[in-house]
Formats: structure tokens, sequence, C-alpha cells
């Protein structure tokens, strides 16, 4: 058994007594060299590590020029510290340069294990130890680690001999656990397909498996009942966009959901729809739909008014459309009422309707509450694995 001593860092706890604990100022050192020159590669930090960015491609943001972008090695560190709720950091394994609003930085003493400190690192992101040191409104994504409060933060220093040991140990037993998150989110992929072909499936063909089909003449649809028709959305729907409000304008318990794209993002105490409708994204996340009633919806989904049709199946059947055809091609996915108006559903009676929106709620009802129970194991195994870096980094799990 280790002996053990007060760090004196309440998130980092008792520690061997052979470990220090030293400030993340002491420890590396800030960079920021400009380039002052187009570079051959720009860096992006997303949550799978520090990645080249396609600038042939139109995602994200490209900017006109990459000259006052900073400069980053093999080796060094470099973070999104102006977003501590989705940023990350990583090590780069590359020569380019990054955002000059993107933090880069070395460490000092090149014997000590730089895998080590980005496992205490990536440890401090996702249990929000660097959150706490944040300023900012982090209800609006803006909570950013500003250098004098980064310098200031603690970490558990092991000795030199024993950093490559924790990575190792790390590694090979958060992989194990990742192996099994994999396998648990391919079977929620599965229940999603499953869950997609089901509804696509009922829709379409109905309920009664011994119904004669005909050929719809279209491409999504293909064979449906005989007795069924197809019409637009236009002769069920009217549809508009919502109205444009800003994220500093929710309120934390409002009384109304404000919807977007796909579905709830925010609260406010202001509603401009009180009716039942269905709401589907215009612009970034297409291709659902929700019913909502008294809420305030954006400008980012389309509200669809519906008349004529069961508004339950109509909701089922939207997502089965082709978006990619429908979308134009902007650095952001974009689906105007002009053309949602235009698309072609099947149309059966009413009462079949009525029978398919039914069966459709008790099996995707089904399907969600499996999802969710995966789900949950997910999030069970994310928190042992945070728990089994936590004990490591901190000498409270030994290695050999």
């Amino acid at each position: 058994m280790r002996e053990m001593k007060d760090s004196g860092v309440a998130w980092i706890g008792a520690v061997p007594s052979d470990f220090a604990i030293s400030s993340i100022g002491s420890l590396f050192t800030i960079k920021k060299d400009i380039a002052g020159r187009e570079p051959e590669t720009v860096l992006s930090i997303t949550q799978t590590g520090i990645r080249p960015k396609d600038l042939s491609s139109n995602e994200g943001q490209n900017a006109s020029s990459y000259a006052h972008y900073q400069i980053v090695n093999v080796g060094d560190f470099a973070m999104n510290h102006m977003d501590l709720l989705t940023g990350w950091i990583d090590i780069s394994k590359y020569e380019g340069v990054t955002s000059p609003d993107y933090r880069v930085f070395t460490l000092n003493d090149k014997k000590m294990s730089a895998d080590y400190f980005l496992r205490v690192f990536q440890y401090y992101y996702t249990n929000r130890v660097f959150f706490g040191f944040g300023q900012g409104v982090a209800t609006l994504g803006r909570w950013r680690l500003p250098a004098i409060n980064f310098k200031k933060i603690d970490v558990p220093v092991p000795p030199i001999s024993e950093q490559q040991r924790i990575v190792a140990a790390i590694d090979e037993n958060v992989g194990k656990v990742d192996v099994l998150i994999e396998n648990i989110q391919a079977q929620i992929e599965k229940l999603k397909a499953y869950k997609q072909s089901l509804i696509i499936e009922a829709v379409t063909k109905g309920l009664d498996p011994t119904v004669p089909l005909k050929d719809s003449g279209v491409d999504w649809i293909a064979k449906m009942p005989e007795h069924w028709i197809c019409r637009p959305i236009k002769h069920f729907s009217k549809i508009h966009s919502g109205v444009l409000i800003s994220k500093e304008e929710y309120i934390d318990n409002g009384k109304y959901p404000v919807i977007g794209a796909n579905g709830e993002i925010g609260r406010f105490d202001k509603k401009n729809n009180n009716n039942k409708v269905i709401t589907t994204g215009r612009v970034g996340s297409i291709g659902t739909a929700h019913i909502v009633e008294e809420a305030w919806i954006t400008d980012n989904a389309l509200i669809l008014t519906v008349e004529g049709i069961d508004i339950t199946y109509l909701a089922y059947t939207i997502p089965s459309l082709n978006f990619d055809l429908m979308s134009s091609t902007t650095a952001q996915p974009l689906v105007t009422a002009s053309k949602l108006k235009q698309q072609i559903i099947p149309f059966p009676p009413f009462d079949e309707q009525t029978a398919i929106a039914g069966y459709l709620n008790k099996k995707c009802a089904q399907i969600d509450c499996l999802i969710a129970l995966k789900q949950s194991k997910i999030e069970k195994l994310e928190q042992y694995k945070r728990s089994l870096i936590y004990e490591y980094v901190t000498g409270k799990r030994e290695v050999s």
C-alpha cells in the first residue's frame, strides 16, 4: 500500500507521497508565433483531436487568409479554450497553423511525458475542472478559460519513471471500456435504422401485408396499396419559417420551449405559435419532424400548419423524404418552404392514417425505450472511464 498525502487541491484529493503538485504555468510555456504567410496546412481542434482542415470543402467557416494564424509544431499542445463546453485539447501530430484564438503551448521539461499531461488535461475537460476556472456566459456557449486562470490550475505530477506507465494503464483499460461503448453504440444505430425502416414500411405500404400494391411513380415510395393516392404536401399544409430570437433572450425557466431546427433548444416567456403544428429543420439540422403546440419557433425551422391529413401520420412521413435532393448546396444544409411544398407523399384514407400513426407511436415508443436503456449504459461506462482516469493520474490506482 502506497503512502498517501493530501494534495491540498479539492479535485485532486490524496496523492502518493512521491507525487508533486504543480501549476500548469510552471510546467508549460504558452507560445504564439504568427505564420505571416499562407500555410500549407490549417489545423482544426475537434472532439476527436487535431485534424487538418479540408479547405476545398464548404464545411465550417473558411478564412479569406490564414497568414494571421498561429504556428503549431508536431508535439505542441493546442486547445480550444474559447468554448469549455464543446472544446477539446490534443497534441499535434502535424505541422501547420491554427486559429489565433486558440491556445498553443509546450511542455518545458522534455523528459516528462506529454502523453501523461494530455490525459490529465482531457480529464479536466470532461470532468469540468477547466470549466470551474472559466469566464463568460455558459448558457450561450461562451465559457472561456483566460490564460491567467489556466496557468494557475494545479496538476498532479508523478515521478517521470511512472508517467508513461500511467499512460499505458489508462490506454489499456480505457480502451477496453471504449470497445464496450462502441458495441453498444452500434446496437443503438441498428435500432435507429430498424425504427426508420419500420416507419417507411408503414407510411408507404400500410398495415395490411395482403393488400394489392401498385407502382406509385415516386422513387422513395416505390410501391403502395392500390387504393392509396399520392399528393404534394402543399395540399395539406401551409408552410412558413419561424421568427429569429437571439440566445441572449433565452430564459432558463421560461414558460415556453424555443424550437430550433431539431426540436427544443431553450426556453422563453413569449410564444409565436398557439396551435398544434409540425416543425422541421430549415437550415443546419434537416430531415426531422416534431409536433409542437405553444412555443416560440425560430427561423431555423419550417412550420407546417396541417389540415385534411392526420398530423401524426404526416410527422412520421416527412423524415422519409429525400432531404439531400431538397437541400441547397450551401455551407449548411438549407431547405426552403417552396421545395418542401412540392414533395409528394402517400395519402391513404383517413382511418388508415390514424391507424398507422397509432401503430407507429406504440412501436417507436418501444424502440426508443430500448435505445434509452442502452444510452444509459453508455453514460455509466463514460462515468467509469472518467473515474479510471482520475484514479490513475492521481495515483489512487497503482500501476505496475
